[in-house]
C-alpha cells in the first residue's frame, strides 16, 4: 500500500492531478486583491505574486487565485487548499463585477520533505496513509500546471505559460 501511495504521490508531483472541481477539495480564503484602475497586468500579478509566495514560504501550502478583470481593473480572491502538492481553484471564486479572464496565478512551496497530509491525499485520489514526499521548483512549472494557462510566483520571478514548452519569465520584481 505504502508503494501504491509513493507511486500515487510522484504521478502527482510530476502533474498527473486526478481530474476534480475546486468543490471537491477543501478551499480557505486568503486575501482579496484589487488593482488601480489603468494598472498594468504583469505589475499587479507580480504584486500578488509576492502575497503568493509569502504565504507559501511561511506555511509550505501551496496558494492560488483565478485572475480576474472587469476591463478596467485587475482582481484575484487568493486561496488555498491547505496543500504541499496541490490549490484548487475556483474560477468563479473572483471579486464582484469581475470576471475571469481564462489564466490562474499560483505559488509552489520551497522543496523540502514532508507528509502528505489530509489535505494532500485529496489530491491523491482519497488516500488515508502517511507517506513522505518533495516537492518540486518553486521556479518551474509542474507538468500539470499546463493544462491551463497561467502564472506561476516563483521565488526568482513571475512565470507564465500557455502550454508545454511556453515558459517564460516575465517580471523579475
Amino acid at each position: 500500500m505504502k508503494a501504491m501511495l509513493a507511486a500515487a504521490i510522484f504521478a502527482l508531483l510530476a502533474g498527473f492531478l486526478p481530474p476534480a472541481t475546486a468543490a471537491e477539495y477543501t478551499v480557505k480564503h486568503v486575501e482579496t486583491m484589487l488593482s488601480e484602475p489603468g494598472a498594468d497586468k504583469i505589475t499587479f500579478l507580480a504584486d500578488v505574486g509576492h502575497k503568493l509566495r509569502a504565504f507559501s514560504d511561511h506555511t509550505r501550502f501551496e496558494a492560488c487565485a483565478a485572475i480576474a478583470t472587469d476591463g478596467s481593473r485587475y482582481g484575484v480572491v487568493i486561496t488555498t487548499s491547505g496543500s504541499h502538492i496541490g490549490c484548487a481553484i475556483n474560477t468563479d471564486d473572483v471579486p464582484a463585477g469581475m470576471h475571469y479572464t481564462g489564466e490562474t496565478i499560483h505559488s509552489h512551496p520551497r522543496p523540502t520533505k514532508f507528509y502528505a497530509s489530509k489535505a494532500d491525499m485529496q489530491f491523491i485520489a482519497g488516500g488515508n496513509e502517511r507517506v513522505t514526499a518533495t516537492r518540486m521548483s518553486t521556479d518551474e512549472f509542474s507538468d500539470g500546471d499546463y493544462a491551463a494557462p497561467g502564472y506561476l510566483a516563483g521565488r526568482r520571478g513571475l512565470y507564465h505559460q500557455s502550454g508545454a514548452g511556453t515558459s517564460m519569465k516575465v517580471s523579475s520584481r
